[in-house]
């Protein structure tokens, strides 16, 4: 059982790990190409590959 002081798991992966996720890495191994755009990334769709797709990595889970 958790301590009322200790945060809770939920809390923990906002706080400690989704703000280190690198989202460049996670679509390389997702096997795309992306190219980062301010707060998106671009790259071709991983279906067709002819049309461009946008991805917005959604830090605010």
């Amino acid at each position: 059982m958790t301590s009322t002081t200790e945060p809770s798991l939920e809390q923990r992966f906002k706080n400690d790990l989704l703000p280190n996720i690198n989202w460049e890495t996670v679509l390389h191994t997702m096997g795309l190409e992306p190219k980062s755009n301010n707060d998106h990334f671009i790259s071709t769709c991983p279906k067709c590959g002819k049309k461009e797709c946008a991805f917005y990595p959604n830090n605010q889970c």
